[in-house]
């Protein structure tokens, strides 16, 4: 058996295990059907085609089946590219007897989660904003296993098991770091930032089906991860009593994360309900784009050889990018 991540176009054939990541079925221009299909383990992804499926081949390969894989491996614009000729689900009863834990063919950050969520939490309690600090901590808390565990996205970025978490402490690490760049303006609350980095997406823990990513939820269909999120600030600032039920006047604090969580795309054309009209939502959209470019873009170049172009990457307008050798 062969691990995803050790498969290059010097091989011909390859056998594997692997766990459906997601399956998408297909017609040709012949009329026949085929699937589109890709497998995951704890080292990689991989492309696939079955061509010519049939039904039992779409039962065999949804998604979370951990299917034993015979393909030949081709190579499509300089990408690994598996032809499916063979799969079958593996039982855990053939687990269990090979001794397989099922859990190392999730695909999961290369960090400890734990230790990551334990470091944010403690410098919130520190913040002096009390309605930031009270806020964050109360929906961190209270969500901390979809947190630490639901991926950022289906196909986007950071798509894997804690990639919301990741991503989330990406933006708040790279505020942390430019803050002496930008010493000089008094004019950004800095915790602000951070509690509108850590809490930018936090909607996907009701947007996201499940931490595999497989699909989003209903309410995450029709409302969206920036609309939720803003409604989990605004309905945590009530039960903390920030905001008072029959009072119509606004806390202005609360509505001002409510504004960087809402302005998070940057621009209208990128889903955002409204654009930055504060600084801090400035900053706060800017890391956000540049965090989902560079690991959007390097899972594609993980995928290739050296010397070769990704595919074309729909989020970067079509644009294909070499990989190139480093000195």
């Amino acid at each position: 058996m062969i691990k995803l991540k050790e498969i290059n176009s010097e091989l011909n054939a390859v056998e594997f295990i692997a766990k459906v990541e997601k399956s998408i079925q297909s017609t040709g221009q012949n009329g026949s059907d085929y699937l589109i299909v890709y497998f995951i383990d704890d080292t990689s992804k991989v492309e696939s085609r079955l061509w010519n499926s049939t039904k039992a081949d779409a039962e065999t390969l949804t998604v979370n089946n951990l299917v034993k894989v015979e393909a030949d491996v081709k190579v499509y614009k300089g990408v690994i590219q598996l032809k499916i000729n063979k799969a079958t689900i593996v039982t855990p009863e053939e687990l269990k007897a090979n001794k397989i834990d099922p859990d190392t063919f999730e695909s999961k950050v290369k960090m400890d989660v734990e230790k990551e969520f334990n470091r944010i939490i403690k410098d919130i309690t520190g913040f002096k904003n009390e309605v930031y600090r009270e806020i964050a901590l109360k929906l961190l808390n209270a969500h901390k296993d979809r947190y630490i565990n639901y991926p950022a996205g289906m196909f986007m970025h950071h798509n894997l098991v804690g990639g919301l978490l990741w991503h989330s402490i990406s933006l708040y690490d790279m505020a942390k770091g430019i803050k002496p760049v930008y010493a000089y303006s008094q004019n950004i609350d800095w915790e602000l930032v951070y509690v509108g980095a850590l809490l930018h997406d936090f909607g996907k823990v009701i947007e996201m089906k499940d931490k595999q990513g497989t699909d989003y939820t209903e309410y995450g269909k029709l409302i969206g991860h920036i609309s939720i999120g803003s409604q989990f600030v605004y309905r945590t600032a009530l039960e903390l009593g920030f905001i008072k039920p029959k009072d119509t006047t606004m806390n202005e604090d609360v509505m001002k994360l409510q504004h960087v969580i809402i302005a998070s795309h940057g621009q209208l054309e990128y889903g955002s309900p409204i654009e930055p009209r504060l600084i801090e939502a400035i900053i706060v959209s800017s890391l956000d784009h540049i965090d989902a470019r560079l690991n959007k873009v390097s899972s594609e170049l993980d995928r290739i050889e050296t010397g070769s172009f990704t595919a074309r990457i729909p989020s970067e307008k079509g644009a294909q990018f070499l990989k190139h050798k480093k000195n």
